[in-house]
């Protein structure tokens, strides 16, 4: 259960300790009671945290009243379509290739024996991604996971000693997907 939730329901509850990341803070309005941010941070960041502190910092009690995500990888509220924007001429045109998609995500290759694992959904070991890097992912992490050939596989999460696959990719899918 999201940490949000069970806050609401009056549990007593921790966040968890991690190291993330904030990029850029700008404070947008400041009024009586309130005030407006907008943020650039990587993943993991709990804005309510940050809301929590900066009112403990300022000696009172403050929660989040608003809460918009704007962007998320290579995903932005400014392709978005609204209602009537909606059609198939326009979502065609704000299609992104699969490959872009997971591009913001960390990498991993894997080896022919790797591609067809995640193939069938079966746990990836080590002895079959090609790469470096993906054993600092955070468990919750999303991984891209590549055939030899760069073609976009799966998505999948660290466990262990190894990579399950979380969302497999079609061997013979269009790559486009919609922004």
């Amino acid at each position: 259960t999201p940490l949000h939730r069970r806050m609401r329901r009056g549990e007593e509850v921790e966040a968890p300790v991690r190291e993330v990341e904030l990029y850029e803070a700008t404070v947008v309005e400041v009024g009586e009671e309130t005030i407006g941010l907008r943020l650039h941070c990587g993943k993991g960041f709990y804005v309510r945290s940050l809301a929590r502190d900066l009112a403990g910092a300022l000696g009172t009690l403050g929660y989040v009243k608003e809460l918009r995500r704007t962007s998320s990888g290579p995903f932005s509220i400014d392709s978005a379509l609204y209602g009537d924007q909606m059609t198939a001429e326009e979502i065609e045109g704000r299609l992104i290739s699969l490959r872009e998609a997971c591009s913001t995500l960390r990498r991993v290759e894997l080896s022919d024996d790797g591609v067809a694992h995640a193939r069938h959904g079966r746990p990836i070991g080590p002895e079959v991604i090609v790469n470096e890097g993906w054993q600092e992912a955070l468990p919750e992490e999303s991984l891209a996971l590549f055939a030899p050939d760069g073609e976009p596989v799966a998505l999948g999460r660290r466990v262990d000693q190894g990579v399950r696959v979380v969302r497999g990719f079609a061997a013979n899918a269009p790559d486009v997907v919609s922004r």
